[in-house]
């Protein structure tokens, strides 16, 4: 985890993409002020996790020089301009729609 909550930079975050051989996945829970971050490896173990500020210049510094990564959020206010700018650095951006949520996680029929 980074020092005090924060997100590290990319050029810090590289650090975890050199620490495993597949595909990285973040989550990110977009906010007003701060979207809160979680980069998972592979196997699902949480590499690191912290806060950036939600807007594109914080976005830039945690995101931009990244190579292209899976990252996904659900959709809300800030998805459409962050979705853009994410695509427009190379990652694979998904949208999570909550109103479909209920078909990911409903128990399957016995």
């Amino acid at each position: 985890m980074a020092k005090s909550g924060i997100l590290a930079k990319s050029h810090d975050l590289q650090e975890s993409f050199g620490a495993t051989t597949g595909q990285i996945t973040i989550g990110i829970d977009l906010g007003d002020r701060f979207s809160h971050c979680c980069v998972l490896g592979t196997d699902g173990i949480v590499l690191t996790e912290g806060r950036v500020v939600s807007t594109s210049e914080g976005m830039s510094r945690h995101f931009q020089q990244l190579p292209p990564t899976r990252i996904a959020f659900e959709v809300g206010s800030h998805s459409r301009w962050v979705s853009e700018l994410l695509t427009s650095w190379g990652h694979e951006v998904i949208l999570a729609n909550p109103r479909n949520l209920s078909c990911w996680c409903a128990p399957e029929p016995v």
